[in-house]
């Protein structure tokens, strides 16, 4: 068991070496990145040497400049021969590890990054199935925090870092880098920041964007093959959102909107798995809510389509959220099978829903 449990300590400091190695490797490394590097290096002596060793592996195929500085290694001697060499080296040295009986699925995650089969591939993609809810940690330090019902497309390629929301919902949070601004596609248009927090939401044939924190360009999609049709009417069209500032688009460029801080905090609430609702509709909750679970919700009664329905829903658990529906509004819930539900009119009272 101990034998166990430190062999997967190795494989994991080796992964994260690894993954560090090619950030460091990468020419638009930040002074952010650095210094989280070195917090790092600094956890043990075993972070240090797997790094190093590592790094000495893939100094076989490119000088480090910044890597070397940091790790303290020699790249100095036989530079330009190395050079020269470079495609025999890296046939050498991934003959050598290769038979190394240390080896690691790390080590070979790290080989494919080295040759290039792995580094920043040009589309990753992932996906959150109902009720389900994810966080992503991507290559360049961001962070997506993906909701239920939800899927993004990653494609890091140089100036840019391009991210696709083909649907659903998410939260990004941007690492700084200047030189390498983050877009986010979504239906026709686009969201660039640069070290920044936003949460951008389709559903249905509406798109918006809000900022958390920093500032986000929201602007027509022009980087589509099919061209500008598919961006707004007004290709001219663009905002530069503040943080508290939120913005809705479809074919056409909405205005501006100014949240107020309890509105902005409830607009990624979700990450909590918490839905507030203030004043709206019966029909817009039950739409909202129908993206954290698999059965179906229909109100029967187009009547109760416009109850106005308040306060805080716990998406885990939709069975309370029906029974608070029943207790406040003149509705009665059917189950007519596992996966329907039926929203019927009864005797009509006074009343919203109270959060607890």
């Amino acid at each position: 068991m101990k034998t166990s449990e430190h062999t997967n300590g190795i494989d994991r400091i080796s992964e994260e070496a690894a993954l560090w190695v090619v950030r460091m490797e990468d020419e638009y490394v930040s002074d952010e990145d650095i210094q989280h590097f070195r917090d790092w290096m600094s956890i043990s002596e075993r972070h240090r040497s797997i790094f190093k060793e590592l790094s000495q592996l893939s100094h076989e195929y490119n000088h480090l400049g910044v890597l070397s500085r940091e790790a303290d290694i020699d790249l100095s001697d036989n530079l330009t021969q190395r050079q020269s060499t470079l495609k025999r080296a890296r046939l050498i040295t991934i003959k050598q590890w290769w038979s190394a009986p240390r080896i690691t699925a790390a080590a070979m995650v790290f080989l494919a990054l080295l040759t290039g089969l792995l580094f920043f591939p040009n589309e990753q993609m992932h996906m959150t199935h109902v009720g389900q809810r994810l966080v992503i940690p991507l290559a360049d330090g961001s962070t997506v925090y993906m909701n239920s019902n939800s899927q993004i497309k990653v494609n890091y390629k140089r100036p840019q870092r391009l991210i696709e929301l083909v649907y659903g919902e998410a939260v990004f949070k941007v690492a700084k880098m200047p030189d390498r601004p983050f877009v986010v596609h979504s239906g026709s248009g686009t969201a660039t920041a640069l070290g920044t927090e936003f949460n951008v939401r389709n559903r249905h044939t509406d798109v918006t964007v809000t900022v958390l924190s920093g500032t986000v360009l929201v602007e027509p999609d022009v980087t589509d093959p099919s061209g500008p049709a598919t961006a707004f009417e007004n290709h001219e069209a663009r905002e530069l959102l503040k943080a508290g500032q939120q913005i809705t688009y479809n074919t056409q460029l909405g205005k501006v909107q100014k949240l107020l801080e309890k509105e902005l905090t409830r607009t990624a609430s979700w990450r909590e798995g918490r839905l507030f609702f203030d004043d709206k509709s019966l029909e817009e909750v039950i739409q909202e809510i129908s993206n954290y679970t698999t059965q179906k919700i229909i109100i029967a009664d187009g009547s109760l389509q416009s109850l106005r329905v308040g306060g805080v829903f716990k998406v885990d658990d939709i069975d309370s959220i029906i029974s608070m529906l029943e207790a406040a509004l003149p509705v009665s819930a059917i189950q007519v099978s596992p996966d329907l539900i039926m929203l019927l009119e009864r005797k009509k009272t006074n009343g919203s829903i109270v959060s607890q």
